[in-house]
């Protein structure tokens, strides 16, 4: 709410002299970042056209002359936004897919890049030109189509028309949605026309949700103003899928972060980002334009830096980098490295001997759900699996958000009531970045051991980053200083997606866990620089399997010597 400008100025929120205080402050960019961005779904797009052409059929003749062209121009350039979806208009020779390729080809030519860089997974990126370029809207005034919006408060007062209407059409058109499920639909003053489209479906696992509460002129209003950004700021992604129409969108991506946050900090007094796990912190405050070269800049605005100890002391955790398993056999869980089954066996055989020393319950890291799937049933095949649950049940983050709250429950259970002859604990099996790698605090007994496998590096290729580096390098990439941003910005979100995994267990002054870092590549300085420092005075990088599995021995040991010291009345410590 306080990051968006226009609800600031709805709500009469005054900012000016205060001091504003960002918790969690390493969402902050993304928050940013998504807060200025938009997606049209061609559902919503399709919908928002009808309601123009339903509002002008019976309320036309009532309009001005000049309110009426000015709908029309709306009419035409909200049809235009289809062209993505239906490839061709009628009676027109222009196919909107052979000339999205020759513009693919060109941008990715002009950036020294293969035009694939640019697609993947049914998805298409473009600068904002080019977009308006291959729909025909480079002709259009999309200012005066905004002004004409804005100063006619159309969108509010055809609210209460278009929720009356949308759900006539649903009504009216119930058979026909069921009927348009394989393509999306086109039409101006005809109602629609079922076209079906060719593509790749996403890789995303969740649907894309639906702004319910917001009017399809809304939305539409929205993505237009966007459209009218700088090439700079943001692009545009087109997102296409034969077998679920419903994922099909239009979607505004922000690049540039930095305006938005100066706008909304130059009459305050401070800013106080705040978080346990922004490091590394270069990335974060470059982006937000607040470690400027520029003198005036330093001048006008102080940045201080600073970093506290944990509550806990140093003993009561154990940050350990494993870097081979119990046969010795490296461990590196690089992208093209997980597929190799004797490393997937040998990490198997790594958590059996975690499990049977560690009490309680023990959180897995995963990098993908697509590698968590096959590493559970490749140890399902090799017995690796029933060995492990001799010690831990195993449970696993589902996908589905309403089903996280009882996974969690029957965890908690498994490890509360343990039985003579059970397995002694549980074991939660996570991907980083889910539903269960922020916020849920497995505290004490919940995760006495949390175990991060790999380096959860984002897909290289993936089009979305690929514009954010080419945006960082060309914004930055002169600066003497700043000249290795872009490789900076990816091991970032790596880093800050570990940070906030192994964060899950600490949660108060007496609490304890081990921190189990499997992978060699958690040995390199650039890697353990940008782990939290209060963690890193805990740091134990071991040499081989047998001097981490013994000193990991040691420390459960010994805590839990303390633990049951202070149970029984006896000694003090960090139990």
């Amino acid at each position: 709410m306080l990051f968006h400008k226009p609800t600031r100025t709805s709500l009469g929120l005054d900012l000016k002299d205060s001091v504003l205080i960002i918790d969690e402050a390493h969402n902050l960019l993304e928050s940013l970042n998504q807060m200025y961005s938009t997606r049209l779904s061609a559902t919503v797009l399709t919908d928002g056209l009808r309601l123009l052409n339903e509002y002008l059929e019976r309320y036309g003749t009532r309009l001005t002359p000049k309110n009426y062209r000015r709908f029309g121009k709306l009419q035409d350039f909200s049809q235009k936004l289809l062209l993505p979806f239906v490839g061709k208009t009628e009676g027109s020779a222009y196919d909107f897919e052979t000339e999205l390729a020759k513009e693919l080809e060109e941008v990715a030519l002009h950036e020294g890049e293969a035009p694939s860089a640019h697609t993947t997974s049914g998805r298409n990126i473009l600068p904002i030109s080019k977009f308006l370029f291959l729909t025909g809207g480079l002709d259009v005034n999309l200012f005066k189509i905004l002004d004409f919006l804005t100063r006619s408060e159309i969108v509010q007062k055809l609210k209460r028309f278009s929720e009356r209407l949308l759900v006539e059409m649903e009504i009216r058109d119930g058979k026909r949605r069921k009927k348009e499920s394989q393509g999306i639909t086109q039409g101006r003053g005809k109602g629609r026309e079922q076209v079906t489209k060719t593509g790749t479906e996403t890789d995303n696992d969740q649907d894309e949700e639906e702004p319910g509460h917001r009017s399809p002129l809304s939305v539409l209003q929205e993505f237009i103003r966007c459209l009218t950004e700088a090439d700079a700021l943001g692009r545009v992604m087109i997102t296409r899928s034969p077998t679920d129409p419903k994922k099909a969108s239009l979607q505004f991506i922000q690049l540039n972060p930095e305006r938005h946050f100066k706008e909304m900090i130059q009459d305050i007094q401070a800013v106080i980002l705040a978080g346990g796990t922004l490091q590394p912190a270069q990335d974060l405050l470059l982006q937000l334009g607040l470690n400027s070269k520029n003198e005036k800049e330093q001048t006008q605005r102080q940045v201080y830096s600073f970093s506290c100890g944990h509550v806990i002391p140093p003993e009561n955790l154990l940050l350990l980098v494993l870097p081979s398993g119990p046969t010795n056999l490296q461990l590196q869980f690089s992208y093209s490295a997980r597929s190799d089954l004797s490393l997937i066996d040998e990490l198997g055989r790594t958590l059996s001997n975690i499990v049977k020393v560690v009490p309680a319950g023990v959180v897995v890291f995963f990098p993908s759900y697509t590698f968590e799937t096959e590493v559970l049933a490749r140890w399902e095949e090799t017995g690796l699996k029933q060995r492990i649950e001799t010690s831990k049940k195993i449970f696993r983050e589902p996908k589905s958000a309403k089903d996280s709250e009882r996974v969690l429950r029957d965890y908690q259970d498994a490890i509360r009531h343990q039985t003579d002859q059970g397995p002694k604990g549980a074991l939660l099996s996570c991907v980083v970045g889910g539903k269960l790698s922020e916020g849920i605090n497995f505290s004490d007994e919940l995760a006495r051991c949390v175990v991060v496998v790999g380096l959860p590096y984002p897909n290289p290729r993936d089009p979305l980053l690929v514009e954010k580096l080419s945006y960082l390098k060309t914004t930055f990439g002169n600066d003497q200083n700043h000249s290795n941003i872009a490789r900076t910005h990816y091991e970032g979100i790596c880093m800050k997606a570990v940070n906030q995994s192994i964060g899950r267990a600490i949660r108060h002054a007496k609490d304890y866990a081990a921190i189990v870092l499997i992978d060699s590549r958690y040995k390199r300085p650039n890697v353990q620089k940008n782990l939290p420092q209060w963690m890193t005075a805990s740091l134990y990088s071991a040499p081989d399997f047998p001097t981490a599995f013994g000193r990991l021995t040691e420390f459960v040991r010994h805590k839990r010597k303390i633990t049951m010291s202070e149970k029984s009345g006896g000694g003090s410590g960090g139990g």
